[in-house]
């Protein structure tokens, strides 16, 4: 045999060989990958006992114990979510997912509740709830942000209630909406504590004046509108006819309204009631005349009978028609005055009113008295301010200085 045939017999014996250990190779390998392990026959007993399981019929869903470990595990998770707290300032998941967190169904409930704390109107019960299956992550990055926005709950309270533009106010005594604090409500409200020609006052020690301004009423029937704002009774005119002239200067008479008991007092006394006439003139300037109203038992004042019929009983709401009234039957016969510059003795109490209170009152029945006063359930004044040196004059005689 020659060289070329041996290497040629020695280059088939080899191939043969190794065909014969790797195809063993291969068939126990595969013969390896088909033969079920301790693990798999586990896995397949596991499923066939699954299958016989009543409403799970194809494999689907789990045996109840199984079921039920995966719902307490979905509500731990609601809970206290299991990623990685993000990095300050990097939005949660669920931030993104959904947006800015401002718009949060959490924080329009928020921003409601505040607006309702204002308005009074208690929030629906379906936001709080809302607001309540909120993951505590999310209350918690939330309550955080109030607090580094607004600061204490207390200063959030105070910042809506100087942005708001009606703010609440009330005459009751000791209220933080009371008198005491209309200064503190709202910045237009400044001057009701700052102001230093402040009005109602107690009007004593005046003084005669023979260059008292000059007042003519050109008063006649009107047909006014009659409202309660919440505060008082106020007929509103419904035309321009009726004014006073002062020094020849037109008023225009705006309306009027009462005030129970009286804002201002004479030599310390108040009286019942007390009416103003709130006149405007042609460049804004306000004149208000008051008169003062005092109980009569049993004496009905028929004069204020066509607004009294119709007064309404609910809060921020009219009557459903006018009434016309004889505006000089609710004057007293005589007109000497108290005199003295002042300003509105409701919020934003704006000052430069010029102010003539009637010396002479006029009877109201105590039934009249007491049907305006249930309406409101309290008084509906504010107490006597700091006279600040000003001067009060008369155009009557020297016994009005007393």
């Amino acid at each position: 045999m020659s060289d070329g045939s041996k290497q040629f017999m020695a280059w088939t014996m080899a191939i043969a060989l190794s065909g014969t250990v790797y195809g063993g190779g291969a068939y126990w390998l595969k013969k390896a990958t088909l033969l079920p392990t301790d693990h798999d026959e586990q896995s397949a007993h596991h499923d066939e006992e699954h299958e016989k399981v009543p409403g799970h019929a194809d494999g689907q869903g789990s045996p109840p114990s199984h079921q039920a470990e995966n719902e307490h595990a979905n509500e731990h998770h609601d809970a206290e979510p299991v990623q990685d707290a993000p990095a300050h300032g990097e939005a949660t998941t669920h931030e993104k997912a959904h947006g800015d967190h401002e718009s949060s169904p959490h924080d329009v409930a928020h921003k409601k509740s505040n607006h309702d704390d204002a308005t009074g109107e208690s929030q629906h019960p379906d936001a709080s709830h809302a607001s309540a299956q909120e993951p505590n992550s999310k209350a918690h990055h939330s309550d955080s942000k109030k607090q580094g926005e607004h600061g204490s709950p207390r200063d959030e309270k105070t910042a809506d209630k100087n942005t708001h533009s009606t703010p609440q106010w009330t005459y009751t005594k000791n209220d933080p909406n009371g008198p005491a604090n209309w200064g503190d409500l709202a910045k237009q409200f400044a001057t009701c504590e700052k102001g230093m020609t402040q009005s109602p006052i107690d009007l004593s020690r005046a003084v005669p004046s023979k260059i008292a301004p000059k007042i003519l009423w050109h008063y006649g029937s009107a047909k006014v509108t009659v409202e309660n704002n919440g505060h008082t009774i106020q007929s509103n005119m419904t035309d321009g006819k009726n004014h006073i002239t002062i020094d020849n200067e037109i008023y225009n008479l705006a309306q009027f309204h009462f005030h129970a008991p009286s804002e201002h007092r004479i030599s310390g006394i108040p009286s019942d009631l007390e009416l103003h006439f709130v006149h405007k003139n042609a460049s804004g300037g306000l004149a208000v005349i008051g008169v003062m109203l005092n109980e009569l038992a049993g004496r009905e004042n028929k004069s204020f009978k066509p607004v009294w019929d119709i007064m309404p009983r609910d809060l921020h709401t009219k009557a459903t028609h006018p009434a016309t009234i004889s505006l000089t039957s609710l004057l007293p016969s005589g007109r000497q005055y108290f005199h003295y510059q002042g300003s509105l003795t409701t919020p934003p109490c704006s000052e430069g009113v010029r102010w003539f209170v009637l010396r002479d009152p006029l009877t109201i029945s105590s039934g009249q008295i007491e049907m305006y006063s249930s309406i409101f359930g309290g008084p509906t004044n504010r107490p006597v301010q700091p006279l600040q040196g000003r001067e009060i004059i008369t155009n009557g005689s020297p016994a009005l200085a007393h």
